[in-house]
C-alpha cells in the first residue's frame, strides 16, 4: 500500500531550503517580469550566470521534494493536487499570455514524479538506499543533456536520432521539438532522475532522524514559506503581475 515509510516528521532544514529556492523563484519572475514585460532594463535577467543558477535552484528544489516524499502519507494524493496546480497555469498563462504558455513546468514534473513514486513505491523500497541513490545519480548525470539532442557527461557524448524528437507530447519525457517553447520546461529526462536521487536518500535521513541539525529550526520565516511553496508559486505571479500593472499605469 502506498504511503509514508516512516511517520512523519517535519525537517525544518529542508523546509527552509526550500523555503529559500521559492523566495528566489520569486525574485526571479520579479525581475524577468520587469525586463520582459515592463520594459525595466535588468541586465542580470540575461547574464549567462542564470543559465547555471536558475537550474541549480530548481534541482535543489527537486532534489529536495524527492526527500521528504519519504513521509507523505500519500504521494498519489499530493501528485494528483500538484499535477493538477501545474495544468491550471497552462491554461492561465495559455489564456492571458500566450507567448509564454507553461506547457510542461516544474509543478508538472513535481505532479508526475510524486505520482510514480506512488504508484511504484512497492518495488522502489525493495531496492537498497545506496544503490537506488548511486543509480540514479548516474542517470541524471549522462541524461542531462537529452532535452537539447544528446546522451553523455563531458568527455564523452552521443547525438541521439533526431527521430524522437518529432513524437507527439514527446516533450513530456525530455523529447521536445524543434518548434517547441515553454516558459517554464522541466521535462521528466533528465530530472526525475534527481527526484528519485532526492528520494534513495531520504530514506537513511528520516529512518535514524540523522544529522540532528537537519530537523532543528534555524529560520522560522524560512521554513514557513518552504511549507507551503505551492500556494507560493501559484499565487506569486498573478500578484506581482497586477501590482506591476498598477505601478506602472
Amino acid at each position: 500500500m502506498e504511503g509514508s515509510v516512516y511517520s512523519p516528521v517535519r525537517a525544518h532544514f529542508l523546509d527552509e531550503v526550500r523555503g529559500l529556492s521559492i523566495l528566489l523563484v520569486v525574485l526571479h519572475h520579479t525581475a524577468w517580469d520587469l525586463h520582459h514585460l515592463f520594459g525595466v532594463r535588468l541586465a542580470l535577467v540575461e547574464h549567462p550566470i542564470m543559465d547555471f543558477l536558475q537550474p541549480a535552484f530548481a534541482g535543489v528544489f527537486v532534489f529536495v521534494s524527492g526527500m521528504v516524499c519519504n513521509t507523505s502519507r500519500s504521494n498519489l494524493r499530493r501528485g494528483w493536487i500538484t499535477l493538477a496546480c501545474g495544468l491550471a497555469i497552462s491554461a492561465a498563462t495559455k489564456i492571458a499570455l500566450p507567448a509564454q504558455t507553461v506547457r510542461f513546468g516544474i509543478l508538472h514534473l513535481l505532479g508526475a514524479c510524486m505520482l510514480l513514486y506512488g504508484w511504484g513505491s512497492h518495488w522502489i523500497r525493495k531496492l537498497p538506499a545506496e544503490v537506488g541513490f548511486v543509480l540514479t545519480a548516474f542517470l541524471f548525470a549522462i541524461t542531462r543533456n537529452v532535452p537539447d539532442g544528446s546522451i553523455g557527461v563531458a568527455g564523452w557524448s552521443a547525438a541521439l536520432p533526431k527521430g524522437w524528437y518529432q513524437l507527439d507530447l514527446g516533450f513530456i519525457v525530455g523529447l521536445p521539438d524543434a518548434g517547441f517553447r515553454s516558459a517554464d520546461y522541466f521535462p521528466l529526462i533528465p530530472w526525475v532522475f534527481l527526484f528519485f536521487a532526492g528520494s534513495f536518500l531520504g530514506r537513511p535521513v528520516f529512518a535514524q532522524r540523522s544529522p540532528a541539525w537537519l530537523f532543528d529550526l534555524h529560520l522560522p520565516p524560512l521554513a514557513w514559506l518552504g511549507r507551503h511553496t505551492l500556494w507560493v508559486y501559484l499565487l506569486h505571479q498573478p500578484l506581482l503581475f497586477g501590482l506591476m500593472n498598477l505601478i506602472f499605469q
